[in-house]
């Protein structure tokens, strides 16, 4: 299932010493959030990874698929009636020939919520 457009959108693109951070705005009446959980709504760790896989997706211009997740670490707790925009900060990025391996961390100007350090493969073109 996509995410993009529904339960996220992308309102900005930086390029900061070459490593780009999309602030994203998150949809807190989408269904996901009624179930995780009812009347105290929090943004799943899997939706997080979905969100950055689709991300990479688009500026890569390819389909990517998720095949190792290295490290995760889930610092505070992600409220979409508290935390609308945050920022998606590609902190290092390594492509290589069949592979992408990244280092992400999600934030907004006061607190980090998730740092996650994946590897995503992809089909040469």
């Amino acid at each position: 299932m996509k995410l993009i457009d529904d339960f996220f959108e992308i309102k900005d693109i930086q390029e900061i010493d070459s490593c780009p951070i999309y602030t994203i705005g998150l949809n807190e009446n989408h269904f996901i959030y009624k179930a995780h959980f009812p009347n105290n709504p929090i943004t799943p760790g899997v939706c997080m990874l979905q969100m950055i896989e689709e991300i990479l997706s688009l500026r890569m211009n390819r389909s990517i698929y998720l095949s190792q997740v290295n490290n995760i670490k889930f610092i505070n707790v992600l409220l979409p009636e508290k935390d609308k925009e945050v920022k998606i900060c590609f902190n290092k990025i390594d492509v290589g020939e069949t592979s992408l391996s990244i280092k992400t961390s999600i934030i907004d100007d006061k607190q980090c919520f998730a740092k996650i350090s994946t590897t995503y493969n992809y089909e040469r073109l």
